[in-house]
């Protein structure tokens, strides 16, 4: 799995340059939303789908969920067909998931596992606020 992690961290760091905002990095394109592919807006939208369909509790119940959305997001990420500065900045967008939420939920205490989730599905919410809506 660290192998994994690794690779999807040196894609991400390798293939963007840097930006500034809120989400670290990420900036609206002028006041305006960014251009998307379908790809990730169907891929956060499955990662939605599997945060509002869970109501487990137990901390293997949330790494098993966390393995379902790592799956998702290896998608997103194969799926990036984007250039420029969109893509930049989708990558400012992406790069926390990995780098912050998938860790904190497979932690170790159910507390900081729950927390990790509940704090995945406010950033999830937030793709709407840079990208545009329309499929």
């Amino acid at each position: 799995m660290k192998k994994i992690t690794t690779l999807l961290l040196s894609l991400l760091l390798f293939s963007c340059s840097e930006s500034k905002t809120e989400i670290e990095n990420l900036t609206l394109n002028n006041g305006e939303k960014w251009e998307k592919n379908i790809e990730t807006t169907n891929g956060i939208s499955e990662m939605q789908t599997l945060i509002s369909g869970f109501n487990r509790q137990s901390l293997e119940d949330h790494h098993n969920l966390n393995s379902e959305l790592k799956r998702e997001f290896k998608k997103i990420i194969r799926a990036c067909n984007m250039e420029g500065d969109a893509h930049d900045q989708l990558h400012h967008y992406i790069k926390p998931i990995l780098l912050d939420y998938f860790k904190k939920i497979d932690s170790k205490n159910i507390e900081s596992s729950k927390n990790g989730l509940e704090e995945l599905k406010i950033h999830l919410n937030e793709y709407k606020n840079y990208f545009k809506n329309e499929k």
